[in-house]
């Protein structure tokens, strides 16, 4: 038969997406070589260095021994081409991983008068602005003694990089809500599903009333809470309750959206993360404008190493170790406690190769 168009030598994904094989990497391990049960494991960028953004992280000394739990951590990654080794900078006394956000003296003293702890989870990330600065929208929320849950709201931090150490200095902003948070506990989960910087503005996916919505803010605005907008279909305006639900989110608790020439300039937004339903399941989608409209497929089944009869969540790409221009991501997820975050090389089936295909069958 004629030779088919898509023979053109790129290498750009086949769109809808389809996982030819994924070559398991390891463990984003330690270089102090402590085996942390820790989970999340989302990356970001920072002066030019590579960090990851994990949970619960359950802190050992070196001997071995549980000496603490520790809500959230940062790591920097100390080499590119070994995403799978990570270095914590900053320590307690007491051997354990210092917060990337830090807990206020207020939260510290209700932890201690109640047994309860305290959570900053990052599952948004990190992003640059253009001054060089970090922010991170975090969720905020209390576990009683009892076990219980109780969701507070959205807070705003600001991370400057350490050139002294290498490190992190995260300051939290005092938000315009009684509580200190920017967001409360009935209003959008802003930027703590997935962030993005576009032009001059930060674009930001949080969960509201069972759906994900889009807010965006301009960088330098962005601790104004009064300033921000929602995607309401056709336009951003500041009244969050008219903001659009992205269906194709409705059922995605965890995953990133990103820029990427992973399935060609048509299709140059990419989302991966994780279904709510606990399957371990990598969901792969993509849009031509940020708004949408998005479509996700399910594409492949994660792995467990230590862990293997449970599921899989917080589910993430890392640009920084990939090959998009192969139709290779690489990807983390998370394994239930005591396991830790694995990385894979996750191989797309290219256009040729799915044109390939076709032509085999049209054969």
């Amino acid at each position: 038969m004629d030779s088919c168009p898509l023979h053109n030598g790129h290498q750009h994904a086949a769109y809808p997406p389809k996982v030819s094989h994924i070559e398991i990497v390891g463990y984003v391990d330690d270089t102090n070589q402590i085996g942390y049960s820790r989970d999340i494991g989302r990356s970001f960028t920072l002066n030019g260095r590579q960090f990851y953004i994990f949970g619960d992280t359950f802190c050992k000394d070196s001997n071995g021994n549980f000496v603490g739990l520790v809500n959230n951590t940062v790591a920097l990654v100390p080499e590119r081409r070994n995403p799978c080794l990570s270095k914590y900078l900053d320590f307690n006394d007491d051997d354990t991983v210092k917060c990337f956000v830090p807990l206020m003296m207020k939260e510290k003293d209700w932890q201690k008068s109640t047994g309860g702890r305290i959570t900053l989870w990052g599952f948004g990330g990190v992003v640059e602005l253009e001054d060089g600065t970090g922010r991170i929208w975090f969720q905020k929320g209390t576990i009683s003694s009892g076990g219980d849950n109780e969701y507070c709201g959205v807070g705003l931090a600001i991370i400057r990089y350490n050139h002294t150490c290498e490190g992190l200095i995260t300051q939290r902003l005092e938000g315009t809500l009684d509580n200190g948070l920017f967001f409360g506990a009935r209003e959008p989960k802003v930027g703590s599903f997935s962030t993005l910087i576009e032009g001059p503005f930060a674009y930001l996916w949080g969960e509201y009333n069972g759906h994900i919505v889009l807010a965006r803010t301009r960088q330098e605005e962005s601790s104004i809470r009064d300033l921000y907008g929602f995607w309401n279909g056709t336009d951003y305006v500041t009244d969050f309750t008219g903001a659009a639900p992205i269906s194709a989110f409705d059922e995605i608790p965890q995953g990133q959206i990103f820029r990427s020439d992973l399935f060609g300039k048509q299709k140059r937004y990419v989302f991966v993360g994780v279904s709510k339903w606990c399957d371990s399941l990598i969901r792969v989608g993509a849009a031509e404008r940020l708004e949408g409209p998005w479509e996700v497929w399910p594409v492949a089944m994660t792995q467990g190493i230590n862990v293997t009869n449970g599921f899989r969540y917080c589910i993430y790409p890392h640009l920084f170790a990939s090959h998009t221009s192969n139709a290779e991501l690489l990807v983390t997820w998370s394994e239930q406690w005591p396991g830790g975050v694995i990385a894979g090389k996750v191989n797309f089936l290219t256009e040729e190769q799915a044109c390939g295909e076709e032509c085999e069958l049209i054969d």
